[in-house]
């Protein structure tokens, strides 16, 4: 996958682009309640780890939190 959503069961969801089936690049956070947040994951190869776990993800934000309406 390079391009799509997570949905949670709570309905939670992340949109955005994809690497190793796993969150890369930019991409919003959109939970539940209606609230959204931008943002950017980073995948970081790890060598100290056991192979099945070498991908680290890291997610900076890149924006405030953007309030679902009243």
């Amino acid at each position: 996958m390079v391009k799509g959503k997570w949905i949670y069961p709570n309905g939670t969801c992340f949109e955005g682009n994809f690497d190793n089936n796993q969150p890369k690049g930019q991409g919003k956070w959109k939970f539940e309640n209606g609230n959204c947040v931008s943002g950017q994951y980073s995948q970081i190869k790890r060598a100290d780890v056991d192979p099945e776990n070498v991908i680290k993800l890291s997610w900076k934000t890149t924006c405030d939190i953007t309030a679902a309406p009243v």
